[in-house]
């Protein structure tokens, strides 16, 4: 190549990667028109035609650089995309899986199973430049691999499993980690069915392997990776339950094993007042941990005090920790000052500070992440879980278990287990310092008419029959507009609405102050087959109806564990039960606790809200009565749980 060719590309590169793609598109025909197999040409022209979707072009040039030089990787990767976007999948899988047969291993194996088990294995040894350049390409073939799903190939499969991944330190594992289940196709976003596979085939093996050599740490990560794209993918109790029998028991052991090589521990002996632990993940807004705060808050406005209250966290947004802190709570972050999160080290010290404060009782509280492992270190004397979501976790290690409910039950019987039953209270559902602010939100919407919302983590907003519903609203109700969560905007969702011709009428708003949006809607509607919580109580304070529906999932959880033993019990049975009667049947021709067994009922009640103004009044006004009358004694909910914590009568 003469020094004017070699200028003539540098000119050409320069213009691609300042996205001027037709000039460079133009400079680069120059060269090839001298020097028709200039490889360097080919692909500024091929990556130009691309770039301006001239994908027929792209391909033409692509081809002709592979063919004078079939070793050129930029090239292979190049095709491989030229496939993916003109919607080739399947060739662009293909193409990939060359591609890293090419760079990773030997050009004769190329299957996509193989391919995975050389990308992942580059992923445990490559440095962290080359993986960066090289992110894109990996993700993308994950995504491939995960919407075709192929056969599993054994000897590949095998491979995969004896990854030298699980050499590394957990310092370099966890990155490392968690880009190789993109390769894997692993995920929210992934089909359940796939990632299904993903975690049988692969991430369990990982982990006996962890748990055999002892790696407690990487243990957890995968945990932690399985739980967040797998668990919270679907949300059913039986999910949940069928997920965590999968490891819980090697979990327990594990924790049994690490707390056993630990120094020994002599728990201190206390005063009176009764030291009580509680662990959360990470103090946020989230509904858990704000109606542990809430209660914790009760507990500081008593005359005397039944326990001392701990914090246990490994991270949190400050001004949530100060709230507990003003309410009299010891706060006990497991993450020191300038250190990176340490799962094992975080509870190695819990365990530690338990013992040093005397702390008779541990509450974990709800999510059951490294819950087996934690409870079979035996953390405290007494472990008690709180589980405010699902509750089909049984462990020999759980002492006490402790669930929301209505104010005047006592335990309830879940899944053959007695639980201590915490009303469920806070002292502002209601936010009238937003009111304003609401009051532009909602003209800003240009809302013809009712407006409709449902607030949670996107997940659970995401269940087939749930959104067929919402269609079904908008459609009889031409005028609807609705709005939905989430942290993310998942692709199902929107594209479910796009397909039913609703989309227009649709709003993703984010994660979002719900107290502020529970001012803007019209209707609550609560997400099924698992029910929302403090975003629908919320709604609730703000005066509006609430559309349920009936099924196993909600029957423990959700407004219906409150409202239901209520409805259930003779009216006269108790003052509560007396109150829920006045407020949503009271008479026998009237019922505003607006639950239905299917799909079709709760359409049909949604719309007549829509279309009824006195009947959404009605019903909204109600909403409102029941948090304000059973849903704000904050004092009386923590006298119940330091009863169900200390095992003695605190309720007085």
């Amino acid at each position: 190549m003469t020094p004017i060719q070699e200028h003539a590309i540098t000119n050409a590169e320069q213009l691609l990667a300042q996205g001027r793609f037709e000039e460079a598109d133009r400079a680069s025909l120059q060269v090839l028109a001298r020097e028709p197999a200039n490889v360097d040409a080919l692909l500024v022209h091929a990556v130009a035609c691309m770039s301006l979707r001239r994908l027929d072009e792209a391909e033409r040039a692509a081809q002709t650089a592979l063919a004078a030089n079939p070793r050129n990787l930029s090239v292979r990767y190049l095709i491989a995309n030229v496939a993916l976007l003109a919607g080739r999948e399947a060739q662009a899988l293909e193409r990939l899986s060359q591609a890293f047969a090419e760079e990773y291993g030997t050009a004769n194996r190329s299957g996509p199973w193989d391919a995975a088990r050389l990308a992942v294995d580059a992923v445990a040894r490559e440095t962290p430049a080359v993986l960066e350049a090289r992110r894109g390409v990996l993700q993308a073939f994950g995504g491939l691999l995960a919407r075709s799903q192929p056969e599993p190939e054994p000897a590949a499969l095998d491979a995969l499993v004896a990854s030298p991944l699980l050499g590394l330190s957990v310092g370099e594992f966890g990155g490392r980690f968690a880009l190789a289940t993109r390769v894997l196709g692993f995920g929210l976003t992934a089909e359940p069915a796939w990632n299904r596979r993903i975690v049988e085939g692969i991430l369990l093996p990982w982990m006996r392997r962890a748990f055999a050599r002892d790696r407690f740490d990487i243990a957890l990560v995968i945990e932690h990776a399985i739980y967040q794209g797998y668990v919270k993918q679907t949300e059913s109790e039986a999910h949940f339950r069928d997920c965590f029998a999968l490891w819980k028991d090697g979990m327990r052991e594990a924790g049994a094993r690490f707390a056993a090589g630990l120094p020994p521990v002599r728990p201190r002996e206390r005063g009176a007042l009764p030291g009580v632990g509680f662990f959360v993940h990470n103090v946020t807004n989230l509904a858990h941990v704000q109606t542990l705060l809430e209660t914790l808050e009760g507990h500081a406005s008593l005359p005397e005090p039944r326990m001392e209250p701990f914090l246990f966290f490994h991270a949190g947004q400050p001004e949530a920790i100060e709230r507990f802190r003003a309410a009299g709570v010891r706060i006990e972050p497991l993450t020191l000052p300038g250190r990176q999160p340490d799962l094992l080290a975080s509870l190695a010290r819990m365990r530690s500070r338990i013992a040093e404060e005397g702390i008779g009782t541990l509450t974990w509280i709800s999510a059951a992440l490294a819950l087996p492992f934690a409870f079979g270190m035996r953390l405290a004397p007494r472990q008690v879980w709180w589980a405010m979501k699902y509750h089909a976790l049984d462990l020999p290690e759980i002492d006490g278990r402790v669930t929301g409910g209505g104010p005047s039950e006592i335990t309830k019987m879940i899944h053959g287990r007695e639980w201590s039953v915490v009303p469920v209270a806070a002292a502002h559902w209601f936010a009238p310092e937003l009111s304003a602010e609401a009051a532009r939100v909602r003209a800003s919407l240009g809302a013809a008419g009712v407006v409709y919302g449902s607030f949670g983590r996107e997940e659970k907003l995401s269940d087939p029959a749930f959104l067929d519903a919402i269609v079904a609203i908008l459609r009889d109700l031409p005028g609807a507009l609705f709005l939905w969560t989430g942290r993310v905007q998942l692709p199902e969702i929107q594209r479910r609405f796009e397909e039913a011709g609703v989309a227009a009428r649709t709003r993703f708003i984010g994660w979002v102050d719900t107290r502020l949006y529970a001012q803007v809607i019209d209707v609550f509607l609560d997400s099924f087959p698992f029910p929302c919580g403090f975003t629908l109580y919320e709604a609730m304070g703000a005066g509006k109806p609430v559309v349920l529906f009936a099924g196993p999932a909600s029957a423990n959880t959700g407004i219906n564990a409150l409202v239901e033993p209520l409805l259930r019990a003779d009216r006269n049975s108790s003052e509560p039960a007396r109150t829920a009667h006045e407020i949503f049947r009271p008479d026998v021709k009237t019922d505003l606790y607006l639950r239905r067994s299917d799909a079709a009922g709760y359409v049909e009640v949604a719309v007549q809200l829509g279309r009824d103004p006195v009947f959404r009044k009605r019903a909204g006004d109600a909403s409102r009565a029941f948090v304000e009358r059973l849903m704000a004694d904050r004092a009386g909910a923590a006298r119940i749980l330091a009863s169900h914590l200390l095992g003695r009568d605190e309720t007085h």
